[in-house]
């Protein structure tokens, strides 16, 4: 799983020019306090149709 976000955090970089922080975490899993104002302030990737 660990080469798979990598593998997608170069890919984003790569297409947008900047720098990207991909943060994972199960549901049940709390937040922990850098998550909370990080995900506060993300943009939501989605994809988008073919």
């Amino acid at each position: 799983m660990l080469n798979e976000r990598v593998q997608i955090k170069m890919t984003l970089e790569n297409m947008i020019g900047l720098p990207v922080d991909i943060l994972a975490r199960g549901r049940a899993t709390p937040a922990t306090p850098f998550q909370n104002p990080a995900r506060a302030n993300a943009v939501k990737l989605i994809e988008q149709p073919a």
